[in-house]
């Protein structure tokens, strides 16, 4: 449980996530649609999802995932703050079909209209 709405987060989050985050903060247990989530939730791994200049890119831990949406890719891996060494080992394929469900699920369900709760 958090005591106080002042929260440091040190995983990846994006804005997608604060719709999730205040519900959970409220204990709100009722349906509802999001694509994000709670940044309180610690089981979950944090990542951002972005459409740029043609391209997708995933950020996921220290790595982020550049997708043109034609079966190209290119990973791009940045060192830990803390070190002078990469932390993570990539994975990129999982990265790869991370990326392709999400913006699979985003544009079916804006396609089919099942961006709410009925």
């Amino acid at each position: 449980p958090i005591d106080s709405i002042k929260y440091k987060q040190t995983k990846t989050t994006q804005q997608i996530d604060i719709l999730p985050s205040i519900l959970s903060y409220l204990n709100y247990d009722k349906p509802y649609f999001a694509f994000g989530q709670s940044v309180f939730n610690d089981s979950v791994q944090g990542f951002a999802i972005n459409y740029l200049n043609d391209t997708y890119q995933l950020i996921q831990d220290n790595i982020a995932l550049i997708y043109d949406g034609n079966n190209s890719n290119e990973l791009i891996q940045f060192k830990d703050e803390r070190s002078s060494h990469y932390t993570v080992k990539p994975d990129s394929i999982g990265m790869e079909k991370k990326m392709k469900a999400f913006i699979q699920q985003y544009n079916s369900s804006l396609i089919n209209n099942k961006m709410i709760i009925r």
